[in-house]
């Protein structure tokens, strides 16, 4: 089979070259760079955030204002309201409601557009709240108050002060509430805060020269409002400069180099993996690194190097490529592999059932072309699994194969010197699918292993099934050592009779009684009947009928989710 044409994606492309300058000309225009891609990403988290918070703050507005306009329609003995306290109660109820309908129809955030719906939301706040500061004093209760008591000043000016202490409690909750809620940079929410600090200061000075208590209210009234506003003000920023250092922060925490994490995919027992961005190149990509708590073990470590490193040196096109690799400040160790949406074959199985023979073999194939790679290089997979097969649409081809996940890859020459790296068990690979020495355990593992696991595999493939089914994983293995293997055809007749044949000798006992080398199993492939039953038309009439339209960017179960297992 001609190897599909894959674009070689394995290394990302190097920085241009200024075309006369110094090194610290070069790494001064690289750290601008990383800085601006910095900014960039830290914004657009940023702008997530504001969309989230504008979605809520608008439909609690809306709920808020609605409830209270059928209230006061309902029970007028709770809301005292006249009939333009109505209108104005509903018109804002249904501005809010609609700008929340358009905040939540919104997929991706702009910036300029979010601070557009912030400036119409807030500003409709504030111009309902002057409304209501000035009203209070043209309320007939105050100022009949005021006419009774007019020869009683502090009983006047206790009547005033109650008022203003109700209007500027409620500018303290809306500074407040807008500093700890709306991700804003200290400066600019100090900025807009200051503004709304100053206008019921100003009202409530021109109320008190209307009613004539201009001398109570310099005495009496404005130190409380300066307080307590200025208290506000200093809750306001503060909190939203706490608030924005933090977000700061975490996304900077999520960051490897020049890597940015954006979503967890997965995690198991050792490592953890993300879908990333690579900062300067916009390219997706997965990052896999080990989790806290195994990071100080130098066991982990060591393997979790070591399986990087024996992946790293691979460079077929059916073998899942590595870009980058390193460590973190705290000494976690990660790497960088190719971002590769597509479906495993056990995902393929479970969605659509066992595959036509022809299918079948096309990706056997190409697995046997990562292997002997792997296998002329000294490695043996020993982890060979429908779950570690990811087929993807790639570089215009469809069912191209990538082998995952080489953490319990075996060298000869590192049996002797730290074997412990790949025994974490006593039993090493997966139940289902492990050889007859593997199951027991044996050092004369090598590359007919890695046939057998291939053979258990298109098994699976072929029947739905793997070769035994018992109650539990030990049974499973005991299967694997001492039990014949069923014959594929006794659960799918239409299984070709030369392909059974292969799969059955892959599943031998004996290592000496199988193919010799993945080699031999391509080969032997090649030649049975159908060998030529599945085309690249064939392929993608496959993926675009099960309605994902051969778009790359559809398929979303990205390279070593399961690897976390290991």
């Amino acid at each position: 089979m001609q190897p599909p044409a894959v674009p070689d994606v394995r290394r990302a492309a190097p920085l241009p070259q200024p075309a006369a300058s110094s090194k610290e000309g070069l790494a001064a225009m690289v750290c601008r760079v990383v800085c601006e891609a910095n900014s960039t990403g830290f914004n657009a988290e940023l702008g997530h955030l504001l969309l989230h918070r504008l979605r809520l703050a608008t439909t609690i507005l809306a709920a808020c204002y609605a409830f209270v306009a059928l209230v006061s329609l309902i029970s007028p003995i709770f809301v005292h309201s006249g009939w333009i306290d109505h209108v104005i109660t509903i018109t804002i109820a249904l501005a809010a409601a609609g700008l929340a309908f358009h905040l939540w129809r919104k997929a991706a955030p702009n910036m300029n557009h979010l601070r557009l719906c912030e400036v119409l939301f807030f500003g409709v706040i504030t111009a309902h709240f002057t409304y209501l500061s000035i009203e209070v004093y043209r309320q007939p209760v105050f100022q009949a108050a005021l006419a009774q008591l007019s020869s009683e000043a502090p009983q006047r000016n206790a009547v005033f002060g109650l008022m203003n202490k109700l209007n500027v409690l409620r500018w303290f909750a809306l500074i407040t509430l807008y500093g700890v809620f709306i991700p804003n940079t200290a400066r600019r929410c100090t900025t807009i805060t200051a503004a709304w600090a100053f206008v019921p200061i100003l009202i409530s000075g021109i109320a008190a020269v209307h009613f004539e208590l201009a001398t109570a209210y310099w005495m009496h009234v404005l130190p409380f409002e300066v307080l307590f506003l200025g208290l506000a003000l200093v809750i306001a920023g503060f909190g939203s400069y706490r608030i924005h250092a933090l977000q700061k922060q975490a996304f900077e925490s999520k960051q490897l180099g020049q890597y940015r994490l954006k979503t967890r995919l997965g995690q198991g027992g050792m490592g953890e993996v993300y879908l990333a961005e690579h900062l300067l190149l916009k390219r997706p990509c997965v990052v896999k690194l080990i989790r806290a708590e195994k990071a100080n073990d130098p066991t982990n470590q060591a393997r979790f190097e070591r399986e990087v490193q024996a992946t790293a040196g691979l460079t077929h096109w059916n073998t899942v490529q590595i870009f980058d690799y390193g460590h973190t400040q705290e000494g976690t160790f990660y790497y960088v592999m190719e971002y590769l949406p597509g479906l495993s074959l056990a995902e393929i199985v479970a969605e659509s059932g066992p595959m036509p023979a022809g299918r079948a073999v096309f990706l056997l194939k190409q697995v046997c072309a990562a292997l002997h790679e792997a296998h002329a290089a000294g490695l043996i997979h020993r982890d060979i699994k429908p779950s570690n097969i990811l087929v993807c649409p790639l570089g215009g081809q469809f069912d191209v194969v990538k082998l995952l996940d080489f953490g319990l890859v075996l060298h000869p020459e590192w049996e002797q010197a730290d074997s412990k790296l790949t025994h974490e068990g006593f039993i090493v690979g997966t139940p289902d699918y492990l050889s007859p020495e593997q199951a027991q355990g044996l050092d004369t593992v090598d590359a007919r292993g890695d046939v057998y696991s291939l053979g258990a595999t298109a098994f699976y493939m072929l029947t739905g099934q793997p070769p035994f089914i018992k109650a539990t994983a030990m049974q499973t293995v005991i299967a694997h050592v001492r039990e014949p293997v069923r014959p594929p055809r006794s659960i799918r007749p239409e299984i070709p009779a030369d392909l059974e044949e292969i799969i059955l000798r892959c599943l031998e006992k004996q290592p000496d009684q199988r193919f010799p080398s993945v080699k031999a199993l391509a080969e032997a492939l090649a030649g049975c009947s159908a060998a030529n039953a599945w085309n690249e038309e064939e392929a993608q009439a496959w993926w675009q009928s099960h309605g994902r339209g051969g778009a790359a960017d559809q398929y979303n179960t990205p390279t070593l989710v399961t690897a976390t297992a290991t």
